[in-house]
């Protein structure tokens, strides 16, 4: 799988004192979607930016596509295959949709309309393209950002806070369409506090605390790391009287507890083994079971509890 993003031992400091980055090393693959996700203040636009060569690290190697950011003329190699996408970036107020479109389109020599077409229809935009963006609101303008990355079809999508301003339509239109970017072989890293983002776009998350890399690894390992007690879950297809299955579980083990209800078994144990006997139990039994799994804490959760325990 072809590396799109290389970054290894960076360091960045705004005042040659207190590192802002210490010793940051990620990379993103082709196809691959990848969330940076961190507290305010963590790092992550920093790091954004000196991916991007805007910003000069102290210490590092970065590469983008094999090139080097930090030298201009192997940078203008790599901005002609992404697209950038920077927080709270404002359009051109004076400009219309259309004009705005039109800048972007010569600035990466698009000369097929089809793309614009359908992010046009897709972002509902078709009826305002010839409004000022000074009037738009803001969920439009971020529309109108969104549109201007996409047009030339990037292999690399960088994108700070992409869904800020969306309603919960568009957000979900956003995401499938990357999702088909990604199937394309578009790579993506997205900084942002949105979880449902993360959540459905996600491959891997990069979290980020004080410049420094704290978790790498995907949404449910984060979930997993950061439950505070395993616990396992039985759900049952039909109805079963609690007194049945409090009968049923006798003699399985010693789990640390065990809540019994009508379409539900939580079984709360350090031994996945025993949570296994119970599921066991269950089936010889003669009960259909719907779904056995472990219980994870939702990813704002996990994200919460994780950085409470560092």
């Amino acid at each position: 799988m072809n590396k799109h993003i290389d970054a290894i031992n960076v360091d960045f400091t705004y005042d040659n004192k207190k590192l802002v980055l210490n010793n940051v090393s990620l990379s993103t693959y082709q196809g691959e979607s990848v969330g940076l996700v961190g507290p305010n203040g963590a790092g992550k636009t920093t790091l954004v930016r000196v991916l991007l060569g805007i910003l000069y690290p102290k210490n590092g190697n970065i590469q983008v596509f094999g090139y080097n950011p930090l030298n201009k003329k192997e940078r203008e190699k790599i901005y002609g295959q992404m697209g950038y996408l920077p927080e709270g970036a404002d359009v051109y107020p004076q400009l219309t949709l259309k004009q705005y479109i039109e800048l972007f389109k010569a600035l990466h020599e698009v000369e097929d309309n089809s793309t614009i077409e359908e992010l046009l229809d897709m972002f509902d935009l078709q009826d305002v393209f010839k409004k000022r963006l000074g009037t738009f609101s803001k969920g439009m303008k971020q529309k109108a950002k969104l549109l201007t990355i996409l047009i030339h079809s990037p292999k690399l999508l960088i994108m700070d806070e992409p869904t800020d301003g969306l309603d919960i339509a568009s957000k979900e239109e956003t995401i499938e369409y990357m999702r088909k970017l990604k199937k394309k072989g578009t790579s993506m890293l997205i900084a942002t506090h949105d979880p449902y983002l993360v959540e459905n776009l996600c491959d891997r998350i990069i979290m980020i605390n004080k410049g420094e890399i704290i978790f790498e690894g995907t949404t449910r390992e984060l979930q997993e790391v950061a439950q505070n007690e395993p616990c396992y879950v039985i759900e049952l297809m039909e109805k079963v009287k609690k007194e049945k299955l409090e009968e049923i579980l006798n003699n399985v083990g010693e789990p640390q507890k065990i809540i019994v209800e009508e379409h539900t078994i939580k079984i709360w144990t350090d031994d996945e083994n025993i949570a296994k006997n119970v599921y066991k139990k269950v089936v010889d039994e003669g009960l259909i079971v719907k779904n056995f799994d472990r219980y994870l804490p939702t990813f704002s959760q996990a994200y919460k509890n994780f950085l409470e325990g560092k």
